[in-house]
């Protein structure tokens, strides 16, 4: 396991905006950071990434829901 060297609030916000989770993962991201809210990550301009958000503890937890577009082994849990 590693640990991150930052506060947390910064951590959050690499989960929650769009141009910082493109930054680390994938080349895009559509992001609805709210209780059921979905969110779409493409990957790298073929596989996309497809979920919802299904908590949100500001600074401390973030929990969603993550599955390949395409997939039939490990299908999206939210199709919009």
């Amino acid at each position: 396991m590693t640990n991150l060297h930052a506060r947390k609030e910064i951590v959050y916000s690499y989960f929650v905006q769009p141009q910082k989770l493109s930054q680390w993962l994938g080349r895009s991201a559509n992001l609805n950071p709210i209780y059921s809210g979905g969110l779409i990550i493409d990957m790298n301009g073929n596989d996309v990434v497809q979920g919802s958000y299904k908590l949100l503890d500001p600074y401390n937890r973030i929990c969603f829901t993550w599955g390949w577009i395409g997939s039939e082994a490990l299908h999206p849990a939210l199709q919009w």
